[in-house]
């Protein structure tokens, strides 16, 4: 349940904060992310012998898979809206070559590859509010 939560909170973070800054900028995400993890870390307890332990990656996930979702779901929205030509011609700027096949392909590239960053901001920033939230409250 905690998943979900944290999940939904930094979509709508993402996106909030999405229509008043550009995509380039990721301190929005940074901030959300790390407002929510402080806000839904857990207390800290002693591990007693024998108990498995909640594994500390599941804010990582939640950050991740919203994040990942979000940018991508827009970049392809985007990319489909004008016909995938200002993804290709950035995608033949990055790469400098034509070797990864049509510009289709290098749209859809360019378009994992905005998933993934703003994928990987939102997962660390949720990790590292929920390692403070859990250093603050022990």
């Amino acid at each position: 349940m905690r998943f979900l939560i944290r999940f939904l909170l930094m979509a709508l973070v993402g996106y909030l904060f999405g229509s008043y800054a550009p995509q380039w900028s990721l301190w929005p995400i940074f901030v959300g992310g790390i407002l929510i993890g402080v806000l839904l870390s857990r207390q800290k307890k002693k591990r007693q012998f024998g108990k498995r332990k909640m594994p500390r990656t599941y804010a990582f996930w939640a950050g991740f898979a919203a994040m990942f979702l979000l940018w991508g779901g827009m970049a392809y929205w985007l990319d489909q809206q004008n016909g995938g030509i200002l993804s290709a011609k950035v995608g033949q700027i990055v790469f400098a070559s034509s070797s990864l096949g049509t510009s289709s392909d290098i749209g859809t590239i360019m378009v994992l590859i905005s998933s993934l960053l703003g994928g990987l901001a939102g997962g660390f920033s949720m990790m590292t509010g929920n390692f403070l939230g859990e250093a603050i409250k022990s």
